[in-house]
């Protein structure tokens, strides 16, 4: 990618030399892959990978032999660009340029994807499958980092070497997804994961497009009282557990002192209630309760006499 990506802009900028054309048609080259057919998965570069990955996510043309939705517009652009730069239309290739850069992030993203998906729900956890998720989860970082900084960190802390495991795909897809307007693709550019299962549905259930079924609803940005998700990172499927623990803990204390109150409040009522009996029964049998003013009483007759 940081290759094909790199030939491109140093051909936009030169414009209409020998040099800008050499090195776009590397850059096609590149992309492509000596091993690449017509048909068939038989090369090992972006191409094939997004051939590859088209029909694990519903996106290849009918129309067109099936090839990846994602291959058809970045040839497209290919074309497009070669003649603007042969024409010495800098800025219209530099236009080309920065959508099939957007384009090529596809197929990266939807390995993410799948190989989280695997690790999660399926419970995959070879090394090749770590290792997968791992490396094209890195070839995408600085990009997210570039969007949205907390998305970047939530794939890193599940899909580092290492951490495959305890990856949540539910984290890791809605961490792609919000990326998606600011990388300049779409959710129908990425597509969903197909369920390969005859008697189920057409997308595996958690894992469809993301405009299929409502995105989780962001908090406004701007709310005083509500903070940014933007700054807010997701759970990591490492830290669920803990943060229930926790939550139960503190429930426990909110139940506990609410029983002692309670309690409290009982024994205050049970005491007041006896104490009214008792002054009641007194008055009834004729006994005066004597109080500090009746023990001494001082009559203008009985004035002690001041030495």
């Amino acid at each position: 990618w940081g290759y094909v990506s790199s030939k491109l802009e140093d051909a936009a900028e030169s414009c209409n030399d020998d040099q800008a054309l050499r090195d776009w048609d590397q850059a096609v080259a590149v992309y492509t892959g000596s091993m690449a057919k017509t048909e068939g998965n038989t090369g090992y570069l972006l191409y094939t990978l997004a051939q590859v990955e088209c029909n694990n996510f519903g996106t290849c043309i009918k129309d067109k032999n099936d090839i990846a939705d994602v291959n058809s517009k970045v040839f497209e652009n290919f074309v497009l660009g070669k003649g603007h730069v042969t024409k010495n239309e800098c800025a219209n290739a530099k236009k080309s340029v920065k959508r099939i850069q957007a384009l090529m992030k596809v197929p990266l993203i939807q390995q993410v994807l799948r190989m989280t998906y695997a690790l999660d729900n399926n419970d995959d956890y070879q090394e090749t499958v770590q290792g997968q998720a791992a490396a094209f989860a890195a070839s995408i970082l600085p990009s997210l980092h570039k969007c949205k900084d907390a998305s970047a960190i939530s794939v890193y802390n599940d899909l580092a070497p290492g951490k495959g495991p305890s990856a949540s795909y539910e984290v890791i897809k809605f961490a792609l997804e919000r990326t998606y307007d600011c990388l300049e693709i779409t959710c129908a550019d990425v597509g969903g994961l197909l369920d390969t299962d005859p008697a189920g549905t057409k997308y595996l259930k958690g894992a469809e497009p993301c405009d299929y079924i409502k995105s989780p609803v962001l908090s406004p940005a701007s709310s005083p009282s509500t903070p940014s998700t933007d700054s807010v990172l997701l759970p990591s499927k490492n830290n669920l557990d803990s943060s229930v623990s926790k939550n139960g803990f503190i429930i426990g204390i909110a139940i506990g002192i609410t029983a002692l109150v309670a309690t409290v409040l009982v024994i205050t009522v049970a005491k007041h209630k006896r104490e009214i009996e008792f002054a009641t029964d007194n008055s009834a049998g004729g006994i005066h309760k004597t109080s500090d003013l009746d023990l001494v009483e001082v009559s203008e007759n009985q004035v002690p006499e001041i030495i």
